[in-house]
């Protein structure tokens, strides 16, 4: 290495996969509801459709449904009104397959069945398991869950609402 083109190039930090993926994905191991926010928008007419999509710094989402897409204010726990009416299918299938894993897939969640419990996978095994009475519903079906890019938020739909977890 030339010291002409580099001349303090021992100060520069080795930058490895395992950095770089450290910095990618937080380290948490529990969630606990953070915010609700009540929307009469989501669950209907195809709840199934909502999913949130999280920026890199996960300040903000933008909670999307088949009839509108809407930004979350992650540190004002605020919800704003439509931005737009989206194209049905306009990344619908992809924006969900996204929004149910972290970056690199260190974190993934999941619907039982049965849309009574949401499971969150971390290195693959299931570490955490929440129902419908521990996110504080009761008496209505889970509809979708997403997560954040770095693992740290996940967003769980029910009719009327929107769910939001925080990573420890």
């Amino acid at each position: 290495m030339s010291s002409r083109l580099f001349p303090f190039w021992w100060l520069n930090p080795v930058v490895t996969c395992a950095v770089v993926k450290g910095c990618l994905e937080g380290d948490y191991s529990d969630w606990a509801i953070y915010d609700t926010e009540t929307d009469s928008d989501v669950g209907t007419p195809d709840p199934f459709d909502a999913f949130a999509i999280f920026n890199a710094d996960e300040t903000f989402a933008f909670f999307h449904h088949n009839d509108f897409v809407k930004k979350y204010d992650v540190v004002a726990k605020s919800l704003g009104s439509s931005l737009l009416t989206p194209y049905y299918s306009t990344g619908l299938e992809a924006g969900q397959q996204v929004a149910t894993k972290s970056v690199l897939g260190k974190y993934v969640v999941f619907l039982a069945d049965a849309q009574d419990e949401i499971y969150i996978g971390k290195d693959g095994v299931i570490v955490k398991t929440l129902t419908n009475t521990d996110l504080g519903v009761t008496g209505v079906s889970l509809l979708s869950v997403s997560i954040s890019s770095g693992g740290k938020y996940v967003v769980v739909v029910v009719t009327d609402k929107w769910i939001i977890l925080e990573g420890s």
